[in-house]
């Protein structure tokens, strides 16, 4: 079984761990993050590695995966995985046994979780999260850094920007585009285009709102310097 460390020490690291030891999907062998969040030795019961060494803390092969969210518009996420790139790290995909995938998953770091449905000819690029029981339909394209919640469902067709993020049990119909850093609010059904760094509110009146690209990343922070 393939060693694994999981980047990050917050909420989403224990669920990632959770989903890879239930599954006996890795041998997961610690944890790692950057000097400024390591707080602790120990997480878990697993070694807390400074990121930036773990090549010469692990022994022999491992894949690392970056289980870090959607905070800041998945911005951190995108920070991290490209920090690994630059180490040269290799990438695993995690993806759960019962999850039904009619794609090959070209991405690196992808999380497809439990009972997720992709099917035909989709494509996933890099550093995608798909939570559990979401659907993503035949010829939908997700471009890299996308987070789709919880029993959210993606049309045929459709097409979700770079950074974008859709949330629980939100539908995007059929062959819709959302752009880039583009945030669908939870149990939204979002029916037209969205531009790049907009946000789909439903309420009385369906409105899309646009910001600055800077603007956008501050409207997801579940919580400060937490990875």
């Amino acid at each position: 079984m393939k060693k694994l460390v999981i980047i990050g020490i917050s909420y989403a690291a224990k669920q990632i761990y959770s989903l890879v030891t239930f599954h006996k999907l890795y041998d997961v062998v610690g944890f790692a993050v950057n000097k400024e969040y390591l707080t602790s030795d120990s997480f878990l019961g697993l070694p807390v590695y400074d990121l930036e060494c773990l090549n010469e803390k692990v022994d022999g092969e491992f894949g690392v995966f970056v289980a870090i969210l959607w905070s800041h518009l998945n911005a951190d996420r995108k920070k991290v995985f490209e920090q690994c790139c630059s180490l040269g790290y290799q990438f695993v995909n995690i993806i759960s046994p019962t999850a039904v995938v009619m794609s090959e998953i070209t991405g690196r770091n992808c999380l497809i979780d439990d009972f997720a449905l992709v099917k035909n000819d989709v494509v996933i690029e890099d550093d995608v999260c798909i939570k559990a029981n979401a659907v993503i339909a035949d010829y939908a394209h997700i471009e890299s850094h996308v987070y789709i919640g919880l029993h959210a469902v993606v049309a045929g067709g459709v097409i979700i920007g770079e950074q974008s993020f859709v949330g629980i049990n939100a539908s995007v119909l059929d062959t819709t585009k959302i752009g880039k850093k583009c945030i669908v609010s939870s149990g939204c059904t979002v029916k037209r285009n969205m531009p790049d760094f907009s946000r789909w509110i439903d309420g009385s009146d369906i409105t899309i709102k646009q910001y600055s690209e800077e603007e956008v990343e501050g409207k997801l922070v579940p919580a400060k310097n937490i990875r």
